[in-house]
């Protein structure tokens, strides 16, 4: 996007709806903000679609359409922007719905993201001090050219997934290289401030909706993924689950013991315990009215290492300044550095390098530089978001069309990641290299991808349901049926071929 040229051909309509949106709580830096979290958006029709609807609100001819009165929307009174708003917000045209949408949430995040008047007046303290002065652990590789690296496992995504596994193959000796597409911020980042956490620690800076725009749709983008910023809640996998996962995997592990022993295994490398889930006021007052009903009520496990459970634990979703939270960032990529894995940060993986077959690396941009790494085996643990994402792109459109290992993992957080079964030495470690949302690629593909796609394709969409019960509650990825399910023939018997098991969260 071109800042310089959209400032003054949009910036006049996004003030005059901010201050419909906002107020008396309007400053003159709302509408700049409001661009940088344009900027943000994941797709680049989305952007260029918002940014033309914005243009033509500040014409006669487009203020007619989209508002219904010829009067552009640059020269619209506080009280008639806001009206305009709330009719767009009951529109029955989805366009206008999208708009009230966006702006609200642009205007409302850029007001009170930052610190200003706002925050004085609702009472709102801000972040408690400045971040702590901590060395960095870790040494991400820096990239300033163009590079080729070789190795025997390349892990896409360094969260719960990526992270677990990067850890585990790199202690066995073999030669790893993990690609994050966020950056590496620690303890000494965690400034706590709203704004600057979600662009810097988010995917897409919290910009991601589903189509209608009602659904945020979050996922960490740091290196340690979502376990950077969730909440450290791990709880296992329960059994129905584990049946259903075997049902429709056809994995025994999942269900004959196994899985569960490598549950212990990764929940004593995270200090997984009950000592650091004191409950707050709000939820002994959760507690009583919920033993009333007659429902189960129990302590919530936590990954969690000298966590202080005071007031500054209320900033856990921009970064943990104790470093008490066991994220992968503290434990199994510490693992994998010592065992001599190469970390690159900043790298958008664009598509799996397909030959004879079979998976052999993938490209990747690094700010104005591209990366190539070959390697025997690829794992993308991406997140449920944007691995589906990067196997479209890799020209794998069909379960049918290629042949993978994939062990969807148990969620050992409240934030929507997971992690994997991997923390058992295996006999056969490289081919079954995949965790929660990981997919170790490593059979055949009837299209292939010779050229890096370039940046801005917008990433595939999910769907989710809710699933609630007395004595446990949580979100499940529902996987899209293109990577779910293989071709049927027409007797409506099973495909004989290997489908690609996406992501499940549980």
């Amino acid at each position: 996007m071109d800042r310089a040229r959209e400032t003054p051909r949009v910036g006049p309509v996004l003030a005059a709806l901010a201050r419909g949106a906002l107020g008396d709580g309007y400053v003159p830096e709302v509408p700049e903000r409001m661009l940088d979290g344009i900027a943000q958006l994941s797709s680049a029709s989305d952007r260029k679609q918002l940014l033309a609807s914005l243009r033509a609100m500040n014409t006669r001819s487009g203020a007619l359409l989209l508002t219904g009165k010829p009067v552009p929307v640059s020269w619209l009174s506080q009280t008639q922007a806001e009206a305009l708003l709330n009719k767009w917000r009951s529109s029955r045209i989805g366009l206008q719905r999208q708009l009230a949408t966006g702006v609200l949430s642009l205007a409302l995040s850029s007001l009170y993201g930052r610190p200003g008047p706002e925050w004085n007046r609702i009472g709102y303290q801000g972040p408690m001090g400045d971040a702590p002065k901590e060395p960095k652990r870790l040494s991400p590789l820096s990239i300033d050219h163009d590079e080729v690296l070789h190795c025997d496992v390349v892990i896409v995504g360094s969260g719960a997934g990526g992270g677990c596994v990067a850890g585990v193959l790199a202690g066995q000796g073999l030669d790893v290289v993990v690609l994050e597409k966020g950056g590496y911020r620690s303890e000494s980042d965690f400034n706590h401030l709203e704004a600057d956490a979600s662009r810097d620690m988010y995917l897409y800076g919290m910009t991601l909706m589903n189509t209608d725009g009602n659904v945020r749709i979050i996922a960490g983008a740091t290196l340690g993924g979502g376990t950077v910023v969730n909440y450290t809640t791990s709880f296992k996998t329960p059994d129905f689950v584990l049946d259903e996962w075997t049902r429709i995997t056809g994995i025994e592990a999942f269900s004959s013991g196994e899985f569960e022993e490598s549950l212990d295994e990764v929940s004593a490398r995270l200090n997984v315990n009950l000592d650091s889930s004191a409950a707050g006021r709000r939820d002994e007052l959760l507690e009583t009215g919920l033993k009333k009903l007659g429902w189960h009520v129990d302590l919530l496990p936590r990954a969690v290492k000298g966590c202080t459970q005071d007031e500054q634990c209320g900033y856990c979703g921009f970064g943990c300044r104790p470093g008490a939270k066991q994220s992968t960032m503290r434990t199994y990529l510490e693992d994998a550095q010592a065992g001599g894995a190469r970390i690159v940060t900043g790298a958008d993986v664009r598509s799996v390098r397909i030959a004879d077959g079979k998976a052999t690396g993938v490209d990747a941009i690094v700010g104005p530089h591209r990366v190539t790494v070959t390697a025997k085996v690829v794992v993308v643990a991406a997140g449920s978001i944007e691995t589906p994402a990067l196997l479209l792109r890799s020209g794998w459109a069909a379960a049918s069309d290629i042949t993978s290992t994939c062990i969807p993992g148990p969620r050992l957080s409240a934030s929507s990641t997971t992690t994997s079964g991997c923390g058992r030495a295996r006999s056969r470690p490289v081919t079954r290299a995949s965790s929660g949302t990981g997919t170790a690629a490593t059979g055949r593909s009837s299209k292939l991808s010779p050229s890096i796609p370039e940046p801005g394709q917008p990433s595939s969409r999910g769907k989710a349901r809710r699933l609630t019960g007395s004595g446990w509650s949580g979100t499940r990825t529902i996987r899209s049926a293109r990577f779910s399910r293989g071709t049927r023939p027409t007797d409506g018997s099973r495909s004989p071929k290997t489908e690609v098991l996406g992501s499940r969260t549980s």
